[in-house]
């Protein structure tokens, strides 16, 4: 109960609009001080403009900038009001492009993305000035904190190049700024405060959090300089996920990049990062070819291979060109696949310019240089970008209207509050595109996985093996998960050995990897998605909804109910593995999972009150070990026991598929089960793949 209600806690922050919750007067707000000093309570501090405004004294003079020059490589100095000793600094030429780079939250002028490109442009043959700007005396603070500064620091960036451009004659065509997170947003703000004039902006993964598609004024714009180009490696989590400029580039679909850790968390910022890995290896030796496609999954697909090819990066640029192109890389330096086809994989062993010059390993999980950087700090990356991600652009705005006091915080954190805003949570949720949705096709003679998006589903008589007079079994995954978690890997290894059916597996990663509350406001998308897909097999190959069985784990679960109401409850099946509990109600059956969702829907619990639902969901509820707790699962600690049992939900469904020996007995409560109290009453096989569907209730058993 204590792990339920911290859960919730969390997720109620990240879901009500801040700026009705906070109110705070003078005595209040040095009562949070206190609080801060004694519990740091962040999301009190990071939500009260007033003490982000104490917190932030801004002063340009704290914004160094680095020159460097083939002739300079330590790098000189100066302050923003200083670019007229640009001609002491040894080989700076005003005849050259100069290129400026901005770092992002947590960095300053000797983090990664500094280093390895302006190593990358030093090894060229053709000289630039370089530039480094350091604004780490802000991009160090609280995320909030620090995004508030991005404007002022984009303005005293413009002072620099303002003075730097009438200091000498320089012509604004010939600047470019590089800005990697918060610091491709530093350079939207420079670009405007110089009206557009700049040649070139080049955002790497422009940071997402606080950031919005539709408020321009604030981010990183396409009129901020005469060409905004944008690269795009973690669109769900830490990067925007709109087209921010006159060009963006989607490499390997934009959410996530191969090679880096699949734990949740390290693969964003691993895949953030890459975004100046990328960049960096474009300007040594430009392969990244892409094609203007309307998204992955067609480009996947192979319908853009005629398309408008673009080089990603680099610095030689075609400004004629617009909109998204998509990519893929490979998995380690070099990165670059070139023009070589949609399908085909360039060799891992050949030796780009970049990886020669810089003997660049693999992406690891975290690139923090500085030796204050502490597992504490890390944390709050995590915590931040958990709670906050997606407040209001409006959270410092204060009404008479909010809170009178601290201790009303505390009353706002009820069912009912969580229950009225969840209608407001897909006003912060994500643009969603059915065409994320990626439906991957597997059959006893074609292992390998053909992939197919929401509106292909005419596409399957092409995959070998597949027969439409057999069940079809979608396998559907839940919260930070994608088709190759174990919830699917399990499944249909044992579906494919063991049953004589096609398999599908659904990836919804894009939405998946979202912060909670974000990834639940999507399921009914996502549903709908899987409901369209089924609909078109349906109908192009006039199949039998009775033999479609949809199983969902977790949230995949309430993804399946959905699902079967846009069908109506015609499918003959779903199988509920642990259906996910936070944020779903007993009342709100319309909701979530349903047993008029389908002929026939299982439930099989095994974090009740934890992870998953308390509730029956179902026609028949299975309730393991007393649907709770797994007898495998450690007893250390309790948040990895609900972890533990809540995935073995779907390790019970694979092993029900070899071999179905769960039998659960009709029963009122799982006592009465142990006591023997239902000893006569009616059996029901849990899991596996052919269902009593006439048998109907609460039922209970014990494994291990």
């Amino acid at each position: 109960m204590a792990f339920r209600i911290a859960f919730v806690l969390i997720l109620l922050f990240g879901t009500i609009k801040c700026d009705d919750i906070f109110d705070i007067t003078d005595e209040q707000l040095n009562e949070l001080i206190a609080l801060k000093n004694l519990t740091e309570q962040l999301t009190l501090l990071n939500l009260t403009y007033e003490l982000s405004q104490g917190f932030i004294l801004y002063d340009d003079s704290d914004i160094s900038f680095y020159v460097y020059t083939k002739n300079s490589t330590d790098g000189t100095k100066l302050r923003y009001d200083q670019s007229n000793r640009l001609s002491y600094v040894a080989g700076f030429d005003s005849n050259l492009r100069t290129v400026f780079i901005i770092h992002g939250w947590l960095n300053y002028y000797k983090s990664e993305v500094n280093t390895i490109i302006r190593a990358a442009l030093l090894a060229l043959d053709k000289s630039f000035n370089i530039i480094s700007v350091d604004w780490s005396r802000y991009s160090y603070l609280l995320y909030s904190l620090s995004r508030l500064t991005v404007p002022k620091v984009g303005k005293t960036v413009a002072l620099f190049i303002n003075s730097m451009m009438a200091k000498y004659t320089y012509s604004a065509d010939d600047i470019i700024l590089i800005g990697h997170s918060l610091g491709a947003h530093v350079a939207g703000f420079a670009g405007k405060e110089l009206n557009g004039t700049l040649g070139t902006i080049l955002g790497l993964d422009p940071a997402g959090p606080l950031f919005f598609e539709k408020d321009e004024n604030t981010r990183l714009y396409i009129n901020d300089a005469k060409y905004v180009q944008a690269i795009h490696t973690n669109s769900f989590l830490f990067g925007v996920n709109f087209p921010i400029g006159t060009i963006d580039f989607w490499p390997n679909g934009g959410c996530w990049q191969p090679g880096c850790s699949q734990l949740p968390i390290v693969v964003d910022i691993c895949s953030h990062l890459m975004a100046y890995r990328f960049m960096a290896e474009s300007i040594g030796n430009n392969l990244f070819y892409a094609r203007k496609c309307s998204s992955y999954g067609e480009y996947e697909s192979g319908n853009c291979s005629a398309g408008t090819s673009a080089l990603m990066g680099g610095l030689n640029l075609n400004i004629s060109l617009s909109g998204d192109f998509y990519l893929k890389t490979n998995l380690c330096s070099p990165y670059g696949l070139e023009d070589i086809g949609l399908t085909k994989q360039a060799s891992l062993a050949r030796n780009g310019i970049l990886g020669t010059i810089l003997g660049l390993d693999p992406p690891g999980p975290l690139f923090f240089e500085r030796e204050n950087i502490t597992h504490m700090q890390l944390h709050l990356v995590i915590v931040l970008t958990s709670l906050f991600a997606y407040c209001r652009s409006d959270v410092y705005n204060r009404t008479d209207s909010n809170i009178d006091n601290i201790s009303e915080i505390k009353t706002l954190i009820k069912l009912s509050d969580i229950k009225s805003n969840l209608s407001k949570i897909s006003d912060m949720s994500r643009v969603f595109l059915d065409s994320s949705i990626l439906f991957y096709v597997y059959t006893q003679s074609s292992i390998d996985a053909t992939i197919l998006t929401h509106d292909q589903s005419n596409l399957l008589a092409s995959v070998k093996g597949f027969n439409t007079e057999i069940p079809t079994v979608f396998i559907i995954h839940g919260w930070v998960n994608n088709y190759e978690s174990h919830v699917n890997t399990y499944i249909r290894d044992a579906l494919l050995e063991y049953a004589d059916v096609n398999v599908i597996s659904v990836d919804w990663s894009c939405y998946s990897f979202l912060e909670y509350c974000i990834a639940r406001s999507n399921v009914l998308n996502v549903g709908r998605t899987v409901g369209q897909f089924i609909k078109g097999m349906i109908d192009t190959f006039e199949y039998s909804p009775k033999d479609i069985i949809l199983l969902g784990h977790s949230l995949g679960a309430h993804v399946s109910g959905f699902a079967g109401k846009a069908l109506n409850g015609t499918l003959g099946t779903i199988v509920g593995m642990d259906p996910a509990g936070p944020l779903f109600f007993i009342d709100k059956p319309e909701d979530r999972l349903n047993p008029g969702d389908a002929e026939y829907v299982q439930a099989i619990h095994t974090n009740a009150g934890g992870l998953g639902a308390a509730f029956s969901l179902g026609d028949a509820d299975f309730w393991p070990n007393g649907g709770s707790l797994q007898p495998p699962c450690s007893p250390s600690f309790k948040i990895i026991k609900d972890i533990c049992s809540h995935d073995w939900s779907y390790v019970y469904m694979a092993e029900s598929i070899k071999n179905n020996k769960y039998y659960g007995k009709q029963c009122s409560t799982y006592n009465d089960y142990c006591y023997g109290a239902c000893d006569t009453n009616p059996f029901n096989l849990m899991g596996g793949l052919d269902y009593d569907k006439s048998a109907k209730g609460n039922f209970y058993l014990k494994i291990f």
